[in-house]
């Protein structure tokens, strides 16, 4: 049962490293990507 509750804590820890990598890597891709193709995304409805 605490190696259940250990996996669970541990699984919860991993996914909340991997959202955090990816939405900081995605603010860094987008400020690069707005930097190169600002009237490209000036187009889209964002």
């Amino acid at each position: 049962m605490y190696n259940l509750f250990a996996f669970a804590i541990g699984a919860r820890l991993v996914a909340f490293i991997v959202f955090v990598a990816c939405v900081y890597g995605g603010n860094l891709l987008f400020a690069k990507l707005e930097r190169r193709q600002s009237k490209f995304f000036g187009k889209l409805p964002l």
